[in-house]
Order: C-alpha cells, then sequence, then structure tokens
C-alpha cells in the first residue's frame, strides 16, 4: 500500500528509526559494560602465605609484618600458619615474620602490582638455646690455732711424716 510520496518517505523513517534506535542502545549497552569492567579493576593487591617450621609444620601465632611506602601493617598467623594483607598499594614490599623460640625471619623483597597477589611460604629455624650457668662458692675458714687429736688416732694410724719409712 503506497500512499504516495509523501507518506512513503514518512514510512522509510519510521522503519530506519528503530534501526538507528536499536544501534544506540547497543552502543551504550556496550559502553556501560567496559566502563563496569574498568571501575572494577582494583588499585590495590594482596600479599597472602604460611609460616612453616623447618619440616613445613604450621606456626600459629607467629607475627609477620608488610613495611611499604604507606606505613607497617601485622598480622598473627592462624592456626594453619596462614596470614592475608588485603588492599596493599602498588609498592615494593618488605615481609618479616617472627616467633618466639625460632629465628626471625626476613622474606624477600615482594613487588606488589594492581590487582595481583603474590603467595609467600615463609619457613622458620628453631633458634639456637643459650643458657649460662654460674657457680660460685665462698671459701671455708678453718681454724688451725686449737687442734685437738685423740689419743687412739695417733696409736692406730701412722700418720706420713718424715720418718713413715723407717720401721
Amino acid at each position: 500500500m503506497d500512499f504516495g510520496c509523501a507518506h512513503g518517505a514518512l514510512s522509510h523513517r519510521l522503519v530506519s528509526t528503530p534501526r538507528l534506535a536499536i544501534a544506540f542502545l547497543v552502543a551504550a549497552l556496550a559502553m556501560t559494560a567496559a566502563g563496569a569492567a574498568a571501575g572494577a579493576q582494583t588499585s590495590t593487591g594482596t600479599i597472602v602465605g604460611r609460616v612453616v617450621d623447618e619440616q613445613d609444620g604450621a606456626l600459629p601465632g607467629a607475627t609477620v609484618t608488610v613495611l611499604g611506602k604507606t606505613g607497617l601493617r601485622t598480622q598473627i598467623t592462624d592456626a594453619r600458619g596462614a596470614f592475608r594483607f588485603v588492599g596493599l598499594d602498588v609498592d615494593i614490599y618488605s615481609i618479616r615474620a617472627e616467633l618466639p623460640g625460632f629465628r626471625a625471619r626476613q622474606g624477600p623483597l615482594a613487588e606488589l602490582g594492581i590487582g595481583k597477589s603474590i603467595e609467600l611460604t615463609l619457613d622458620l629455624e628453631v633458634a639456637a638455646i643459650a643458657e649460662h650457668v654460674e657457680v660460685s662458692a665462698g671459701s671455708i675458714a678453718v681454724d688451725t690455732s686449737n687442734v685437738t687429736i685423740d689419743n687412739e688416732s695417733l696409736t692406730t694410724r701412722r700418720l706420713p711424716g718424715p720418718d713413715h719409712r723407717r720401721r
């Protein structure tokens, strides 16, 4: 059905308008999705790990410290010897673990990038046990000015002296 030249042009515009609207809608959705993905990218990172002994046994209660340009953060390891530092700024971090009875361990420098996670295992060695024993004794005073010897001791034993070989 043709209504003439004017109506045909109107009909053509109505058909192309929905196509154009759909194209704009698809473009807007694509840009929104790209913006959401860019916004989801975080500018921080995570350092996770475990503190273990020389036999790979978990060390709960160890103090783990990370030091970066924004300062110092400390955590205590859980029952599995695990620690987790979340939301750290992009930086190079120094990591240290310590527990009484073990030698403190300075871990490797960790360079944390945007959205990255670094996993570490820090093994601690048993510290040498140092023991200090001090013995002191006072001198015993012996009174040599008054000596008593009973007669029986002299008759039953011979005391060494200059004449003990003569007999």
